[in-house]
């Protein structure tokens, strides 16, 4: 009896314990774990942690050619098999009670992008150089330190670097698991200026800014500025501006013993002339300056001739300029270089280094100072600037103003019976002879 009755004590004390250890495990507890998702380097494991669930854990990966999972003491270890793309995988843990969870893990090659060069050297404008990218293209961006410098984009797993104006940048190439790299690029070359001779002229299109910034519709100042190199006089010929409305170019043939240059404007409602004529065979800067808010017309208009301003003569005072539309021309709304309303024999002869245009009145000593070269280094009002010193066959020349619009110069045929179309000009015809 005695022993019938120790063997029921140590039955209930069993049946107590147990009890106290199902209670631990209780059943009604979620099942969770110390994270939802890991990033994991190719042939890298890890462990995450069980924190709560009821009894025996099981964990079944997705995709075993790339993780493995298996649980041991409530730890699930991951093992990330060697792979070189990138690949999601989901882990699929369950416990006792067939609760259900899982674990979304990353394989890559975190941290690895990879640029072939860490520094590129491009030897004149409009080159390019293309660099190797290693990483996964998970939606590459890029930056630059200097972003007016060059532009930059993604072709597959290719950087594709091209000059766009002289200077130094940093560009920084990143996508989201791969990490970042950086390339340094230095645009070098030296000072060029295009023949456009009697064949090139070129046009931007400043009635797209006016789409987004009606501001360039009802402009106070502008300034416009040219240097170039002429070997032949025509009468009308084409320096820059918009035709019947503000352009700058010159009078007479050249069997006529003057040869000013010539400011028309509002339909030749207004006409001026520069006091002494214009030199062939040598480097011109011209500049021409218009300030509305001046009252008399001597003073609204003045023309700069190699930095020394110039008197003008007034041959028409029936209108002038209240404002000034840079979105509007006789020449299907183009701000025209070297070729004025379709007409060939308006063509411009000789060579082109520099255009700007601004939507400010400059003054005497700072037109004086950047002749032949821009030296200021963020200028207020530079909508356009031109540099025409292209390394390459091209056809157009890129706006470098670094401003908020972009406005590059196409290039065009101008004896092609007056039309606009596309002409790539050959890189024979950029000349290292330039304004110094």
């Amino acid at each position: 009896m005695r022993t019938v009755t120790k063997i029921l004590c140590l039955s209930l004390l069993c049946l107590f314990v147990m009890a106290c250890q199902e209670d631990d495990e209780d059943p009604t507890r979620e099942l969770l774990l110390e994270t939802g998702e890991i990033e994991l380097s190719p042939g890298s494991s890890a462990e995450i942690e069980v924190v709560s669930g009821f009894r025996k854990i099981t964990a079944r990966s997705s995709n075993e050619d790339i993780v493995k999972a298996e649980v041991v003491d409530n730890v699930i270890r991951l093992t990330a098999l060697e792979f070189r793309e990138y690949a999601e995988v989901i882990v699929y843990v369950s416990d006792g009670l067939l609760s259900r969870t899982s674990l979304l893990v990353r394989v890559a090659n975190f941290g690895g992008l990879r640029v072939a060069q860490e520094k590129v050297v491009l030897p004149q404008l409009q080159t390019t150089d293309t660099l190797q990218v290693t990483g996964l293209n998970k939606g590459y961006a890029i930056t630059a330190s200097e972003p007016g410098i060059a532009e930059l984009s993604v072709v597959g797993d290719q950087l594709v670097i091209k000059a766009r104006k002289r200077g130094k940048t940093v560009v920084t190439i990143e996508d989201k698991y791969s990490g970042s790299a950086q390339v340094e690029v230095d645009v070098e070359g030296a000072k060029m200026s295009l023949d456009f001779g009697d064949r090139i002229f070129g046009y931007a299109a400043f009635d797209e800014i006016a789409v987004v910034d009606k501001s360039v519709r009802s402009l106070q100042q502008v300034t416009f500025e040219m240097t170039c190199k002429l070997d032949g006089y025509r009468g009308l010929q084409t320096f820059m501006g918009l035709e019947g409305q503000l352009i700058v170019r010159g009078k007479n043939d050249d069997y006529r013993e003057d040869h000013p240059i010539q400011i028309a404007g509002l339909g030749d409602r207004i006409m001026l002339e520069s006091t002494r004529s214009f030199n062939l065979h040598e480097w011109l800067h011209i500049a021409l300056v218009v300030d509305c808010s001046q009252a008399a017309v001597e003073d609204q208009y003045t023309l700069y001739i190699n930095g020394v301003q110039d008197p003008l003569i007034i041959r028409r005072n029936e209108e002038a300029h209240r404002q000034i539309d840079l979105a509007s021309s006789n020449d299907g709304n183009r701000f025209v270089i070297g070729r004025a309303y379709g007409q060939d024999w308006r063509v411009i002869r000789g060579m082109v280094s520099e255009a700007r245009v601004w939507t400010v009145a400059r003054t005497a000593t700072q037109i004086a100072e950047n002749q032949c070269e821009l030296k200021e280094m963020s200028p207020e009002g530079l909508l356009a600037h031109w540099d025409f010193s292209s390394g390459v066959s091209t056809d157009h020349i890129p706006d470098i103003s670094g401003g908020k619009y972009a406005s590059d110069l196409k290039l065009s045929d101008a004896r092609k019976n007056g039309m606009y179309y596309p002409m790539t000009v050959p890189k024979e015809l950029f000349l290292t002879e330039t304004c110094e």
